[in-house]
């Protein structure tokens, strides 16, 4: 069905994706490079300096994964050491810039500024300096996440008045739909994965919170770091579509 909700979508004039009241919550960008051997700590420490001005809040910590092994001596938890992360946050706290041994990761939190108004160039930028000071890294993944939180001003929530899209549940006489969670994948042209995960919370005073959860990411040959530009557009173009393609008028004047 998203296929032909974005295809819809494709036909929408340009303006009415920019709305007055934007439900983003959150949007990540993260941009994997091909390295045959992960930064150290001493060499992600090098960004401090460069970051400062805008990331006065910075902490190195040391990123660990766990392993569970069964043998014979009985389960073992063992803990592995994964490397370590910069991460660096603006005064309001509202704007993150993470590097790890293998990725740069870039938030804005809300209030989001707008993908051409700055987001964009504030990926671009913080790339340029990761690759000015130890690249060029060619560049394997890049994915954008945008986390959406729309209180919907209804309860009982009927999905069918707010999004373009009707939940996979019986419907029974007297029954009374509860919280719901969701998530599907979906390839895209240009080798890009659509994530998508959707859940209702519990209704907080006359409305009910859904969280609209949207990953596109891209996976291909190392491409170089002058390519960027083109793969930040091609994972941004999706969301737009995908976003717009869920939602009914109804939902849209929320947002105006």
């Amino acid at each position: 069905m998203i296929d032909g909700l974005i295809t819809q979508a494709i036909e929408m004039p340009r303006s009415n994706f920019k709305y007055a009241k934007p439900p983003i919550q959150e949007a990540i960008c993260e941009i994997h490079f091909n390295v045959d051997e992960a930064l150290s700590s001493e060499r992600i420490e090098h960004l401090k300096e460069v970051w400062a001005a805008e990331y006065p809040d910075q902490k190195l910590n040391e990123e660990k994964g766990v392993k569970v092994e069964v043998g014979a001596d009985g389960v073992r938890v063992v803990e592995d050491k994964m490397g370590h992360r910069l991460v660096c946050r603006s005064n309001d706290a509202c704007r993150l810039v993470q590097l790890s041994g293998r990725f740069l990761a870039v938030n804005q939190l809300k209030p989001y500024p707008g993908w051409e108004e700055g987001f964009r160039d504030t990926i671009t930028a913080r790339a340029g300096e990761v690759q000015t000071r130890f690249g060029p890294f060619e560049i394997v993944r890049v994915g954008l996440r945008y986390i959406n939180k729309i209180d919907v001003p209804q309860i009982p929530f009927a999905w069918e008045d707010w999004f373009n899209f009707r939940l996979p549940v019986p419907e029974l006489k007297g029954a009374v739909r509860g919280p719901f969670q969701m998530r599907f994948e979906q390839q895209l042209k240009g080798s890009c994965n659509l994530i998508v995960n959707c859940v209702s919370l519990p209704s907080v005073g006359d409305c009910t919170p859904v969280i609209l959860d949207l990953d596109v990411v891209w996976i291909g040959k190392p491409a170089s770091a002058a390519k960027l530009s083109k793969l930040l557009e091609t994972v941004h173009a999706p969301h737009r579509l995908a976003f717009e393609a869920y939602l009914t008028d109804k939902l849209r004047e929320e947002f105006s």
